[in-house]
């Protein structure tokens, strides 16, 4: 899984095919996509790069606002890991080996199907990076999405998560 699209309740199906026609236009049409047991959400394995997706899919909705209805949000995924704490801090702490002196992070976590506390995983991996930490403008976000067993953690600029609410609203 190198992304995650999240849609309405019950609309999957609907996602799965917006996404699977999008994909197909950006040059990727065999990309894996899979329910999750989380109504609302699918994950995607993707031969291209995530991150480009994110940036060609906003350049596609302000030409063509109208052709995304069930893709409320993308997510890029950098790796894939057990959700296991000690895992995800080391996949966290290798991530963050990116930030620069003098830049600032946050982390995220977004935990469905798991009785791990957030307060335990930030805690874990933030006293490992000796970087800055801003919740309100951080330069780079640890991202940790927790479904189930499996764990996606990604090190992005707030610019690389599709939100179609922010990216409509933001549309000259």
């Amino acid at each position: 899984m190198n992304l995650i699209a999240t849609t309405y309740r019950h609309a999957e199906n609907k996602v799965i095919m917006e996404l699977k026609e999008i994909l197909g236009e950006l040059g990727d049409n065999n990309a894996k996509i899979e329910y999750t047991n989380i109504s609302g959400l699918v994950r995607c394995s993707t031969k291209l790069d995530a991150k480009d997706v994110i940036r060609r899919v906003k350049e596609i909705i302000n030409e063509e606002p109208w052709r995304f209805r069930f893709i409320l949000r993308l997510i890029p995924i950098d790796i894939v890991t057990n959700t296991e704490i000690s895992k995800i801090r080391d996949i966290a702490i290798k991530l963050s080996s990116n930030i620069k002196e003098g830049e600032s992070y946050k982390i995220e976590i977004e935990k469905r199907f798991t009785t791990l506390k957030s307060k335990d995983i930030i805690s874990s991996i933030a006293e490992a990076i000796d970087r800055r930490v801003d919740l309100e403008e951080p330069d780079w976000i640890i991202l940790i999405e927790i479904i189930g067993r499996d764990t996606g953690i990604s090190l992005l600029k707030k610019d690389e998560i599709f939100s179609l609410v922010k990216s409509k609203r933001s549309i000259d």
